[in-house]
């Protein structure tokens, strides 16, 4: 559960920190400023709408887990990040 709840954070961490971690170096913005930009509307939008973590869903080896990893990618690439997706 713990393994789970930290996979779950830093997931939405990424989506979060994501477009401001992208700009460049000499904007310096400090962890803090990144942090005050988190918003709980944002946060509590990515856990019920974009990570499939409602109780009773399922991220291991079914549809749930494609959707999961096709709103991860799809989110990245909206940052202006180079995904890939690779075989497990």
């Amino acid at each position: 559960m713990i393994k789970q709840t930290v996979f779950v954070l830093a997931m939405v961490a990424l989506f979060i920190v994501g477009p401001w971690a992208c700009e460049s170096a000499s904007a310096a913005l400090s962890v803090q400023d990144i942090v005050s930009q988190v918003s709980q509307i944002t946060y509590t939008n990515y856990l019920d709408n974009v990570l499939y973590t409602h109780l009773g869903d399922n991220r291991g080896f079914g549809a749930e887990h494609d959707l999961a990893r096709a709103n991860i990618y799809s989110e990245f690439g909206s940052f202006g990040l180079s995904t890939s997706l690779h075989p497990f």
